[in-house]
């Protein structure tokens, strides 16, 4: 199932939507950092769960946990896993792991052009009943970047970035988890090396264009003022 969600009105947190207001929200993101966290948990505890880029669930339920209300999909993930859904075999395994998400799978089909044509060839075989796939009206994006470049921000909003921005406009908590990005971090006991996703080894992975590092320095602010709360490290 498909639709075209994310109408939105004037101001941060006026965002008109198919959602009420709720009280706990986790927006994971896909940072090595959540690897041996064992936040699995207290990541679905929460009443909602944004999840990026569709990261893969099951493998590491114990760090990342497995709930899902609503998740990411950019269309680079056609080219990179299922070769541009160039045949049969390759819309039904993506089909197939989509499965494992709920609620709404949120795709960024109109963010070029060239993506609207591939969406439209796997989504036309989407007919799972675990979650709806939605497409992402290009405005509700494009509020939040005009939001943050009012304010100094110029680089182009990371998903992590922009699903955060989403859920102070709705939730009365907001808790971050896999949100570093840096290749390197520290423990009580000495520094340790930090892969760009907990699910994969990408090489030159931290040549991102989203200035991550001038993100995390809001969000570490936000930290500080109680707005947000970034989880780093092993989750109790």
């Amino acid at each position: 199932m498909t639709r075209l969600v994310g109408r939105y009105k004037g101001g941060l947190g006026e965002m008109n939507s198919t959602f009420n207001r709720l009280n706990r929200c986790s927006v994971v993101g896909n940072s090595g950092s959540l690897l041996h966290s064992n936040c699995g948990k207290h990541i679905d505890e929460a009443e909602f769960v944004y999840r990026c880029n569709a990261a893969p669930l099951k493998p590491f339920a114990a760090d990342a946990g497995t709930k899902s209300n609503l998740t990411s999909f950019n269309p680079s993930i056609f080219r990179k896993r299922y070769k541009g859904i160039a045949k049969q075999s390759y819309l039904k395994k993506f089909v197939s792991d989509m499965q494992q998400y709920h609620g709404y799978l949120w795709g960024a089909c109109f963010s070029r052009s060239s993506n609207l044509d591939t969406c439209m060839k796997a989504i036309s075989g989407y007919n799972i009943k675990e979650n709806v796939f939605v497409l992402a009206h290009p405005k509700h994006f494009k509020y939040f970047q005009d939001y943050w470049i009012r304010r100094g921000k110029n680089n182009y909003l990371s998903t992590g970035f922009y699903y955060t921005s989403d859920a102070l406009s709705r939730c009365n908590e907001t808790h971050l988890y896999g949100f570093w990005p840096f290749p390197r971090a520290f423990d009580d006991i000495s520094p340790y090396n930090v892969s760009y996703h907990y699910f994969e080894k990408l090489e030159n992975a931290w040549k991102e264009p989203h200035a991550m590092n001038i993100e995390f320095s809001i969000l570490v602010q936000l930290h500080l003022l109680g707005v947000v709360k970034i989880h780093i490290g092993k989750c109790e």
